[in-house]
């Protein structure tokens, strides 16, 4: 089902550690390609967090709050966390909206592949 794919293996939002990395997470808060299903199997073999976090050299404020449907600030007032779409702009729940819907998920997912990372970030 289109709604089950979208829902697991496309970002919902974006989250930024400690570190001022950033990692998306699906709809499930989970990383991308991960479900409920597979949640408990993947963590019973490791410790280690499976998000994948990078640093975004143009990542604004400005850009964030243009992405965000909802945000989460930290104590500081800082965007910790975005939401890319909410129930009512998911574009896989609203029949009449679905073409508006994904016109204007397309373009935060646009926008978040244009960012570009910091090459520490790699190590090849």
């Amino acid at each position: 089902m289109l709604s089950d794919f979208f829902r697991i293996n496309l970002p919902y939002g974006i989250m930024k550690n400690d570190k001022n990395e950033w990692a998306a997470f699906n709809r499930e808060y989970l990383p991308l390609g991960f479900n409920r299903n597979t949640q408990e199997e993947y963590f019973s073999r490791s410790k280690e967090t499976p998000f994948v976090f990078t640093i975004y050299r143009n990542l604004s404020e400005a850009l964030l709050i243009k992405l965000a449907k909802n945000c989460e600030k930290d104590k500081n007032g800082k965007i910790n966390k975005i939401w890319l779409y909410n129930d009512y702009t998911n574009p896989c729940n609203n029949p009449r909206r679905e073409k508006a819907n994904w016109e204007e998920y397309n373009k935060k997912i646009k926008l978040l592949s244009n960012l570009r990372i910091k090459k520490e970030n790699y190590n090849y």
